[in-house]
């Protein structure tokens, strides 16, 4: 059983190892070969890289990183053949390439199946064979889980050293181990935290145990032993944790105190993050329904039946009875209680926070389902843990390798949980990478994208971030293409009022999970050839000396009946720069050329000023006719100008486009 479990577990990690990237890993990848770098070179103060502190992921990624260049030395084009086969060269990564993650990926995964396996059989000791074949058999295949451990993460590693360590301490506390298994837990322990501090939320739950057992309300099955003598045992198991995380980690050799100090500046930033998505709002403090709702809609409905049936079963003292080791049961049970009890209090909530727990989840779940099948009788309990199972599997190789686009349909999957949830954390931009990948000269377009470095590990041409300083002109005079995600729209970043002009426009890729849109491309200011040849305007159209107008996008007029809005897709080209202060001028015509609308409004939603664009520069300019519901419907014209103040730019005249023979507005005025 136990080389099942390995072998399933590791099968769904390495499926497509390759996709999809988490924005996470990108930073991970380069702080794991940081950290290791910072060993070798003895400069042990650097190796305090984060608060999380991700100390065992960092060893474990620069180690796999180091074995992949030794790989490299003997087997040429192993997965990455511009990495040369020695350490400098493998420790220090600029812009690494996807096949950097290969290595580490293929350790955690052999790490995270092996520590399955070892979760199962002491499971199988504390709360009997069955229970604990049905909870990891449900584990190895629960797609939230099966997503973070794919991904070189804290999260993975931190959910398994904790439970290994909560299962061992429990076996000791019963009676059944001596005091090495103690050693272990601690250790055990002492991995977790250091790989990530919230591994310490478990610590009430072992508190509420020792408390439990002392007061005889355990017993039989936890003998009580004395305050001094618990005392001595939990403080033995405290300072092995904590020399273990001292081991592993060379910032406490040289500077402990100053590592107290920024773990706990830091844990206070990230604390206070804000810019969360709640309920179809941004907020800084979602509402402590937010695990809740996460265990909702994240946990797969066989996960969260066998969860109900032994939470009832736990509660009511009637049923108690059909729980095989009741205590040992309601003790793991305190585990995911106190967890989100206190994930529940900080400000900064984020599905994934509540990984760590999703094992002890799985036990009762495995509780749960073995109650029941044991209740119908034998004869249909093979069919019945064979159909659990089975669907369990379904819905992770049906998903693989997104598993984290998994929503629980029976609450309205995606579509349902958009309205409440973050959704997107990377996942698709590897798609956008390849349709970026196929267009023409894709190795000379530059495309800003939110999640920019998850896009240009897969990405061959250029890339920049869409952050703050979006405003700098720079930004708006190079880009070719311009990729919004769903995360990102869902929270408004960086300011609403980009996001609406960007969106404005018809995406031309999209990549959608679930009915879900999760990355969006849409044309950027600066043009590429293949669109340049597709527009309308032939010749150009020269407004002066400065500017001439050499076509318009085929969303001229496509109308928003909704709010009558009329896009407006203009392209200029600039021989000299306009002043700064250059408005483009729209006006609607009726049949007697009389104006019936007038707007006035910047170059590039006002994103670009005129004076900073070089000659020769062609820009992509889209503009919006907000037509009032007093205009009746009809057949109008749209004229285009430019204008300096309250006067008519010298140089321009204004252009009717019905004399170019561009389609007039007919019919769309509702």
């Amino acid at each position: 059983m136990s080389t099942a479990i390995f072998s399933i577990s590791l099968g769904l990690r390495l499926n497509e190892i390759e996709i999809p990237l988490n924005i996470d890993e990108v930073k991970w990848i380069e702080r794991g070969a940081f950290f290791l770098n910072s060993i070798i070179n003895l400069e042990f103060a650097k190796t305090y890289i984060s608060h999380h502190p991700g100390v065992t992921n960092s060893w474990s990624i620069g180690i796999s990183l180091l074995g992949s260049c030794w790989l490299e030395r003997f087997f040429a084009d192993w997965h990455h053949p511009e990495l040369l086969a020695h350490i400098s060269s493998c420790l220090n990564i600029d812009e690494p390439e996807i096949g950097i993650y290969i290595a580490p990926r293929l350790l955690q995964a052999f790490v995270t199946s092996t520590c399955l396996v070892g979760m199962h059989v002491l499971a199988r000791q504390l709360i009997g064979p069955l229970p604990a074949l049905i909870g990891t058999g449900l584990l190895v295949t629960e797609p939230f889980f099966v997503a973070y451990q794919r991904y070189i993460s804290t999260d993975a590693l931190q959910a398994s050293f904790s439970i290994l360590a909560l299962l061992m301490l429990l076996l000791y506390l019963r009676g059944d181990r001596t005091r090495r298994a103690l050693l272990i837990s601690g250790t055990f322990a002492g991995l977790a935290v250091a790989t990530k501090i919230t591994a310490l939320f478990a610590l009430p739950a072992v508190i509420h145990w020792l408390i439990l057992i002392e007061q005889g309300k355990l017993e039989p099955r936890f003998p009580t032993i004395g305050w001094q003598q618990r005392c001595r045992e939990l403080s033995f198991w405290g300072a092995t944790g904590l020399v273990t995380v001292i081991a592993i980690w060379p910032a406490t050799w040289v500077r402990p105190l100053s590592v107290i100090k920024n773990l706990l500046t830091d844990l206070l930033d990230e604390a206070d993050r804000g810019s969360l998505f709640f309920f179809g709002h941004t907020t800084d403090a979602p509402n402590p329904l937010f695990y809740p709702l996460v265990l909702i809609y994240r946990l797969s409905p066989v996960l969260q039946i066998g969860i109900l049936i032994c939470l009832i079963c736990l509660i009511f003292v009637p049923l108690r009875k059909k729980v095989p080791n009741f205590v040992e049961v309601y003790a793991i049970a305190l585990v995911p209680f106190w967890v989100l009890v206190l994930m529940s209090i900080p400000d900064s909530k984020i599905d994934r926070y509540i990984h760590f727990v999703t094992p002890e989840l799985a036990l009762l779940a495995g509780t749960g389902w073995s109650i029941l099948v044991q209740s119908i009788g034998q004869t249909f309990q093979s069919a019945i843990l064979g159909t659990i199972l089975a669907v369990q599997l379904a819905f992770t190789t049906y998903l693989s390798p997104y598993n984290i686009t998994f929503f629980n349909p029976v609450f309205g999957g995606a579509r349902t949980a958009q309205n409440i949830l973050t959704i997107g954390q990377g996942e698709g931009l590897e798609k956008v990478a390849g349709w970026l990948n196929n267009q023409p000269d894709s190795k000379e377009i530059l495309v800003a994208s939110w999640y920019r470095d998850a896009l240009a590990t897969y990405f061959r041409g250029r890339t920049s971030e869409i952050n703050r300083f979006y405003l700098e002109d720079a930004f708006w005079l190079n880009v070719n293409y311009i990729v919004l995600y769903q995360n990102q729209l869902q929270r408004q970043l960086p300011d609403p009022d980009l996001l609406a002009y960007i969106s404005s426009q018809k995406p031309v890729y999209t990549v959608r999970f679930d009915g879900i849109n999760y990355a969006l491309v849409y044309p950027g200011p600066v043009p590429t050839s293949d669109r340049l040849e597709s527009l309308a305007v032939r010749p150009a159209v020269s407004l002066g000396t400065q500017v001439e107008l050499i076509g318009y996008g085929p969303s001229l007029f496509e109308v928003d009946k909704s709010n009558n809005r009329i896009p407006v897709t203009l392209y200029w080209r600039f021989a000299s720069p306009l002043p700064a202060n250059a408005l483009i001028r729209l006006e609607l015509r009726d049949r007697s050329g009389e104006v019936v609308y007038r707007m006035d409004s910047p170059l590039v939603g006002g994103y670009l000023s005129p004076e900073r664009v070089m000659p020769g520069t062609t820009i992509q300019d889209i503009q919006h006719l907000d037509i009032p519901d007093s205009i009746p419907s009809g057949h109008y014209y749209l004229s285009i100008g430019w204008i300096d103040g309250d006067r008519l730019l010298k140089f321009s005249n204004m252009v009717s486009l019905n004399r170019l023979e561009i389609v007039k507005i007919e019919g769309a005025l509702k």
